[in-house]
């Protein structure tokens, strides 16, 4: 195969399919033509793009257990493809089964992406505008904690008209801005404390 000037090898697949690995070049287009004996390349019809790497910065919101939960990744390189996607890599996790999700281009700087339902507690963030080459690194990190909890309530009765403050006692209860109380289809605010949380009916 050859990309512009620069000769690589190629892999046989069958009669209509050839492999060959890309060589590294500028980003730009590169005539891409093949020689089935090494000597008479085809005229370069189908040209390869090269493209910058994909940087990713941060996510957000960086953390969520609910299902449908949307990340925003922001970064830089972005471009509007249709293969854009992200990759959430867990700690613990292999970079190939790492789950991921298909993106939605915003800007060259910003992605919105479907959290997948197997993300693992702690993942970092790499998006990849082909699905083959992904950002090779990431400052961006989702985190899934366990779902929150309820143990038990203090002031579990109220007036019927409302305001009584009901204190909820569990795990998981802390770390979010937008926590609410739901009471039956009515939901209120929710305070937060090490203890649990606060809520007014």
């Amino acid at each position: 195969c050859r990309f512009g000037v620069e000769r690589v090898s190629g892999m046989w697949l069958n009669p209509g399919e050839v492999v060959c690995v890309a060589p590294p070049q500028k980003a730009g287009r590169a005539p891409l033509s093949v020689a089935p004996n090494g000597r008479d390349f085809t005229e370069a019809t189908a040209p390869f793009e090269y493209v910058a790497p994909v940087t990713v910065s941060t996510v957000s919101p960086a953390a969520g257990y609910g299902a449908d939960q949307l990340a925003v990744v922001s970064g830089s390189g972005f471009r509007d493809t249709d293969l854009i996607s992200c990759r959430f890599v867990g700690r613990s996790q292999h970079y190939e089964d790492a789950p991921s999700s298909t993106g939605a281009f915003r800007s060259s700087s910003e992605v919105a992406c479907p959290v997948p339902p197997l993300v693992l507690e702690h993942s970092s963030v790499h998006v990849s505008l082909n699905g083959v080459d992904w950002s090779t690194s990431s400052n961006a990190a989702f985190r899934r904690p366990p779902p929150p909890a309820v143990a038990g309530l203090v002031h579990a009765r109220g007036s019927e008209t409302g305001g009584a403050f009901v204190g909820l006692a569990g795990v998981g209860l802390a770390g979010s801005a937008n926590a609410r109380c739901l009471f039956g289809d009515a939901s209120t605010p929710a305070e937060l404390g090490a203890a649990g949380a606060f809520c007014r009916a």
